[in-house]
C-alpha cells in the first residue's frame, strides 16, 4: 500500500536513485548522490511528518491540501542546492575523491535531480550569494524562506526550524565527507 510518504518523498527518492545508479561515472559519485539523496528523504519525511518506521508510516502529512509534483520537486532542488554550495567550500579535495572536473559533477548533480532552468535562479542568485555573503547561517535562512515559501498551500505551511534544516545540512555534508574519506574543515 502506498500512502503519503510514498506520495510526497518516496518515490521521488526512488527516481533519483535509480538516476544516480546509472548516470554515474564511477562508484563514489554514486554514492555521494546516494547520500544527498537520502538526506533529501529522510529531512522532508520529517517536514511532513510521514517518517517510516520500521516500514510503517506512523503518522499523516501536517499539508492540509496536496502539494503538486512541481512544488515537491523545486523544495526538494532547493535543500540539493543547499547541500551542493557547501560541497563547494572543500571543492578541490571533494572533486577529487569524486575523480570528477567541476563541470561533469556539476552536469551530473543536474542531471541526476532534474534540474530545470528555474531552479539556477535559486541556486545562482539566492542560495550561493547568501552563502558568500553570510555563510552558513545566512544560507540556512535563506532555504528555510525558499521552502516554506514554495510548500506553503492554502493556509498550511509547512513546520521547518531553521535549526533542523542546518542539523540537516551539516549531517548531509558530514556523510559525503565520510563517504569520500575526508575530514570536514581539512
Amino acid at each position: 500500500m502506498k500512502g503519503p510518504y510514498y506520495r510526497l518523498v518516496g518515490r521521488y527518492t526512488q527516481q533519483y536513485l535509480s538516476r544516480a545508479a546509472q548516470k554515474s561515472g564511477n562508484d563514489q559519485q554514486k554514492r555521494v548522490l546516494f547520500v544527498a539523496a537520502a538526506g533529501m528523504d529522510e529531512l522532508f519525511a520529517t517536514v511532513f511528518a510521514v517518517k517510516p518506521q520500521n516500514g510503517i508510516v506512523l503518522a499523516r502529512t501536517t499539508v492540509e491540501k496536496k502539494l503538486t509534483k512541481k512544488q515537491l520537486n523545486t523544495a526538494f532542488r532547493i535543500y540539493l542546492s543547499a547541500l551542493l554550495i557547501l560541497l563547494g567550500s572543500g571543492k578541490e579535495k571533494v572533486l577529487q575523491g569524486l575523480n570528477s572536473k567541476e563541470a561533469e559533477w556539476i552536469q551530473l548533480w543536474r542531471s541526476v535531480f532534474e534540474y530545470q532552468p528555474e531552479d539556477s535562479k535559486y541556486f545562482n542568485e539566492l542560495l550561493l550569494p547568501a552563502y558568500q555573503q553570510g555563510g552558513m547561517e545566512n544560507l540556512t535562512a535563506v532555504a528555510r524562506h525558499l521552502l516554506c515559501e514554495t510548500l506553503t498551500v492554502g493556509n498550511s505551511e509547512p513546520i521547518l526550524e531553521e535549526v533542523v534544516l542546518s542539523e540537516s545540512l551539516l549531517q548531509d555534508l558530514s556523510a559525503v565527507y565520510r563517504t569520500l574519506g575526508l575530514k570536514p574543515g581539512a
